[in-house]
């Protein structure tokens, strides 16, 4: 029987990122954005920092397949924070865009944001924040180099 390695790694991961999640969402009710999850804090950071996006461009940035992405960009749709733009140069694809409704909760989205990497990196050190980010960029790539020797 083979022996698990530092199996506590994955659920410390999973606790962590559902920790997260539960400050994400009780921060953004907060502040007014109801309806919203995690998932969505993705499509919208991005366009916050982004502008418009196809929904291809969007996908690659987030990380997520476009039948995903077009589920979670028409949730946004329906709740007032996106729309959808025709791309005049490919018919085939349309820009997502945020509305006015979205934009005014810009700056409180980003402060949420920022309150939450203070969170996770209080009592670092510069040393220690930027080992952080090297393994965490490291398993990110183990993983992305795992699934393109499975295609």
């Amino acid at each position: 029987m083979k022996k698990l390695l530092y199996c506590n790694i994955p659920k410390q991961i999973s606790v962590i990122r559902r920790l997260i999640n539960e400050y994400l969402v009780t921060e953004m009710n907060k502040i007014g954005m109801k309806n919203i999850v995690p998932s969505h804090g993705d499509i919208l950071i991005t366009l916050f920092h982004h502008g418009e996006l196809t929904l291809k461009q969007l996908s690659f940035k987030i990380r997520r397949d476009k039948s995903t992405v077009t589920a979670l960009v028409h949730k946004l749709i329906k709740n007032g924070y996106l729309t959808l733009r025709p791309n005049e140069e490919d018919k085939r694809s349309k820009y997502v865009c945020l509305t006015e409704k979205a934009n005014t909760f810009k700056e409180p989205f980003i402060s949420i944001s920022n309150s939450m990497n203070t969170i996770l990196l209080q009592d670092m050190s510069e040393e220690d924040k930027k080992i952080l980010s090297k393994y965490l960029v490291k398993i990110q790539e183990n993983f992305l180099h795992e699934g393109e020797k499975e295609d």
